[in-house]
């Protein structure tokens, strides 16, 4: 299928722009940039994967019939395995990496992969109750368990927000090709492309800051919050999309099942 080649020439050239921008922001850090360079590649591909699903819009989601449903089925497996690679890159690959490049100034709860924080959690977790039973309301008991519970979910979230950012490009290019200009399609790439960005960074930061950091007692919700506005984003575009298409092949002759 042309466009799986399409798509993933797309999402590795945008991830390897992105990786760029987050290595010059990281040049700064006392671990150095080198050290949050594969966790970064993970972010990198879920930003990427809304340009890429753009790209390749008109091949999966035709203006007129027949609906394709063999390439909705391989671009359903492209997500799948984009997101299992970003949780790999977040979850395991990224953390070991930062944790051997940085050494000592390596921050404790980034070096822990997914298996590792999990179980840490639950021993702090314990520690936590325990000496809540004497102060419940002292914040400094859950302030640990808190922090490793919001890093151990926006890392899993990490790999749910690429498909959910591949299915907003599928259908961001699909209305684009509907209104009048490319200067038009142009605004509405980057108006939600933006969005997406800025809502993903500052519910991490917001939840983080607003909950975590006050919490008297357990929050794991808090690591969650980026996954809030490309679902209800997803859902707000994605079922005028699915009628859309569905109109559009009642109109034809049939069902094209082939890509």
């Amino acid at each position: 299928m042309s466009f799986v080649r399409r798509y993933l020439v797309t999402l590795i050239g945008w991830t390897v722009v992105l990786m760029l921008a987050f290595t010059a922001l990281a040049a700064g850090s006392p671990a150095g940039p080198a050290a949050a360079l594969p966790a970064s590649a993970g972010l990198a591909l879920v930003l990427a994967a809304f340009p890429a699903g753009i790209v390749v819009s008109g091949e999966i989601l035709p203006d007129g019939p027949p609906l394709r449903p063999a390439a909705l089925r391989s671009f359903g497996l492209l997500l799948l395995g984009l997101g299992g690679t970003t949780l790999l890159l977040t979850g395991f690959l990224g953390p070991m990496a930062y944790a051997r490049l940085a050494g000592d100034a390596a921050d404790p709860v980034r070096a822990l992969t997914l298996v590792e924080l999990r179980s840490a959690i639950r021993e702090a977790e314990a520690a936590a109750r325990q000496v809540a039973g004497l102060d419940p309301t002292t914040i400094g008991n859950w302030l640990q368990v808190n922090t490793m519970t919001w890093e151990f979910f926006v890392r899993v979230s990490a790999g749910v927000l690429a498909g959910l950012f591949g299915l907003l490009g599928l259908a961001s290019g699909f209305w684009a090709r509907r209104l009048p200009g490319p200067e038009w399609r142009l605004t509405q790439h980057l108006t939600l492309g933006l969005v997406l960005t800025v809502a993903t960074y500052l519910s991490n930061e917001n939840g983080f800051e607003w909950i975590v950091l006050q919490a008297a007692g357990p929050v794991p919700f808090a690591g969650l919050f980026s996954l809030v506005v490309p679902s209800l984003l997803c859902v707000g575009v994605g079922w005028p999309t699915v009628l859309e298409v569905g109109a559009g092949g009642r109109r034809g002759d049939g069902i094209d099942a082939g890509p």
